[in-house]
């Protein structure tokens, strides 16, 4: 079969939708052959229960499910859990198999069950619908870009260190730009800035609409009941009110209480927030609309020397705004961050100021202003320094989310040099593993075979999950295992790290820490309009409440070092992570705000691409999907050594790893901009030393685990 182009995935997220639409493109010769006993060479053999036969051994291959747990009513999605670039493929492997076209207005949201699906090829078969050229691959794969080959490469490999620069950029043209007959929406608590944002934007020929927790506002909301921001789209809706733009100034208001990270702060000012974007998601999804927000010393200014008091939680919103702003290619998005401790004071200029850079055309979604200078963020390639470890022989580690993936490959390799206690938290109850199950060579078709046994009246989706479970729960006991045979002491405790009771207590249980790598995470990447507020949660809440856990537990006895682990999205962006993104750009400015608290307190963020090997980009749809869009992949060894030689570099708080990967970047950060090529790392050089308009001294160390042409020269 020919797969069209403008194939709409959606419409076929179920198996009997898929089967159905299959049917009616298999040629009709296949069914007339198939009926008169003729044989064909065509790979359609037959219609009716072999069709759905067919369909269902084809998903089977794909997804790992039996045959007999494939029930023809089952919902793709949401009973198998195949998500829609799985989907793309199973159609393109059916289609292939029945040698049919694939109309270009095909729906693939209609063939949403497996009955369905067969039920469409069987049609197909009868309406002749042959194709004429070799099947297309899916239409993923035919329109991205191809993916490169990654290949293992060493520590000076395509994915570089970069720090973040700021640099001096051209400031927006003050000028009474206009917002003709534009209905600007304005989120506030406090009437006062609401007032003053309003009268600037009527001023330029806008038209406002307040929604906030005021008397008089023209919608009622307390922004810190989730629920509420319904009843704002809900009279949005009857009003018959078009939006063209938000401004959200909740967090601006409550810059005061930027220390108060508790939850009402981040659902008033966060989650709240991207329950109004996604309610007027479609609306905003044209040209000349925009979502702007103001904040201050929370985005460009930690970059900067003498930065002001950091708001995470505009960070976190920034971060969000950041994958907005790709999955709303035609809406202008803009951050920007003000110098200004007292912003209620300086409302006036700051509006116009703020206004005048909605309005400019710069597409950056980040930038600051500090006494009428604009400034931008930069991403520059630079060695780290070479100094003793601050990881220490005999330190107590506190790790969340060791046992398995990116962090246990770092651990294994850390203990073999370092001869530390490691407290891994961890949200498994490793005790809930069947003791029958821990031997290996029981492999995961076996496994699944029991548990089908276990739960006859379960769908194969819940099934699938019990699977997983069970394979996750054997690996990080057979990984804790392995370090501890490396020669570690190893502590494990079954603690979600969100509950702030159970983080508190095994902190205190364990005495005094030397350091906390705070490394959990959860990927379950979704688009804006059908992320579910559950699954925002489960991902937003494990980087920030439990890095917010675990920095509360430590309050009276901070750590002499912090880690966490961030990813370059939140720089970037990345459609279909706004949780994701959100969190790894709060916890970022989260150590960034306690280090300007804690000034002793050794600070790392990590910053990581997608590793090969390991970690979330191992699902197997997110490796597709990345690849395909043109993502360098960090090799796992690679990573590794990046990891241990940061341990050597007090003085950089925030490090990304990352390919030079324009098509991700929106911003332009990727670039060399002005710094000096001197600064600038090369393959023999770590660091400028001193320089003069004749002389530039370099320092390198050379170190047996990097620098492997050593061993040429060894004698023995």
């Amino acid at each position: 079969l020919e797969v069209p182009e403008d194939l709409k995935l959606r419409d076929l997220n179920t198996i009997l939708k898929l089967a159905d639409y299959l049917r009616g493109q298999i040629p009709a010769e296949a069914t007339s052959a198939v009926q008169s006993g003729t044989a064909v060479s065509s790979p359609a053999t037959a219609a009716g229960p072999d069709v759905l036969a067919t369909v269902k051994a084809i998903i089977a291959e794909q997804t790992g499910y039996t045959t007999d747990m494939l029930e023809d009513e089952l919902d793709l999605e949401a009973d198998l859990g195949i998500d829609t670039v799985k989907q793309v493929e199973i159609f393109g492997k059916v289609s292939e198999n029945f040698s049919l076209e694939v109309p270009e207005d095909l729906k693939l949201r209609d063939l949403n069950t497996i009955a369905k699906l067969a039920d469409y090829i069987e049609r197909q078969i009868l309406s002749g619908d042959t194709a004429t050229e070799a099947p297309a691959t899916s239409p993923v794969a035919s329109t991205a870009k191809p993916a490169p080959a990654v290949a293992a490469v060493p520590i000076d490999g395509p994915v570089k260190r970069l720090i973040v620069n700021t640099v001096a950029a051209e400031p927006a043209p003050a000028t009474a730009q206009r917002m003709t007959d534009q209905t600007i929406l304005i989120t506030t608590v406090d009437k006062r800035y609401a007032s003053i944002m309003a009268e600037k934007v009527v001023s330029r020929g806008g038209r406002t609409i307040i929604a906030g927790n005021y008397d008089g506002a023209d919608i009622p909301c307390n922004w810190q009941n989730l629920q509420q921001v319904k009843t704002v789209l809900t009279h949005l809706k009857d009003t018959g009110d078009r939006i063209d733009g938000v401004i959200h100034l909740v967090p601006l208001e409550r810059y005061g209480d930027a220390s108060s990270m508790d939850r009402d702060h981040i659902d008033g000012g966060l989650k709240s927030f991207f329950l109004l974007i996604q309610g007027l998601f479609d609306q905003l999804n044209r040209p000349g609309t925009f979502i702007a927000m103001p904040s201050i010393y929370s985005t460009v200014f930690p970059y900067r020397e003498n930065c002001g008091t950091i708001d995470p939680l505009m960070a976190g919103l920034t971060g969000m705004l950041k994958t907005v702003n790709k999955e709303l290619p035609e809406t202008r998005v803009k951050v920007v961050d003000f110098a200004e401790s007292d912003p209620l004071a300086a409302m006036e200029a700051l509006t116009e100021t703020f206004l005048d850079e909605v309005l400019s055309g710069d597409p950056r979604v980040e930038c600051g202003y500090a006494n009428g200078n604009k400034w931008v963020l930069q991403l520059v390639p630079r060695a780290p320094e070479d100094e003793a470890q601050f990881v220490h022989d005999g330190d107590t580690l506190l790790v969340t989310g060791g046992a398995r993936g990116i962090t246990f490959e770092i651990l294994k390799e850390l203990v073999t040099s370092v001869k530390v206690k490691l407290v891994i938290l961890g949200r498994s109850n490793l005790d809930d593993l069947d003791p029958a199950l821990t031997d290996p060579a029981i492999d995961a078709a076996a496994i699944m075979a029991q548990l089908k046994t276990t739960m006859p009246d379960a769908k194969p989706i819940a099934i699938k999950q019990a699977l997983n479970h069970t394979l996750s729960l054997r690996a990080s006991t057979a990984n804790l295992d392995v370090l501890r045979t490396l020669g570690a002491t190893v502590d494990y405790h079954a603690v979600d790290v969100t509950d702030a009771a159970a983080v508190a207590s095994v902190v205190a249980e364990v005495g005094s820490l030397d350091g906390v790598l705070h490394a959990a995470g959860i990927e379950e990447s979704q688009f804006i309009p059908k992320k579910t507020m559950a699954s925002f949660n489960r991902v937003f809440d494990t980087k920030v409440f439990g890095l917010l856990n675990l920095m509360t537990a430590l309050s009276d006895t901070p750590a002499r070092y912090l880690m966490t682990f961030s990813s370059v999205t939140a720089r970037l962006g990345n459609e279909g992570q706004v949780d994701y993104t959100a969190a790894n750009d709060m916890i970022g400015k989260m150590l960034q705000q306690y280090r300007r608290i804690h000034p002793a307190t050794i600070v790392k963020i990590y910053d990581w691409t997608a590793w090969e090997g390991a970690g979330m980009a191992t699902n197997e749809t997110v490796n597709k999907v990345l690849k395909e869009r043109g993502l360098t992949f960090l090799p796992l060894k690679a990573g590794v050594a990046h990891f241990l030689r940061e341990l050597g570099d007090t003085a950089t708080t925030e490090v990304l790893f990352s390919g030079f990967d324009h098509a991700f970047d929106a911003d332009g950060l990727l670039t060399s901009g002005e710094v000096k090529p001197a600064t600038v790392s090369a393959p023999f050089i770590d660091h400028l030393v001193e320089e003069t308009d004749d002389v530039k001294i370099f320092s390198r160390t050379l170190d047996l685990k990097r620098d492997l042409f050593l061993l040429d020269h060894s004698r023995e």
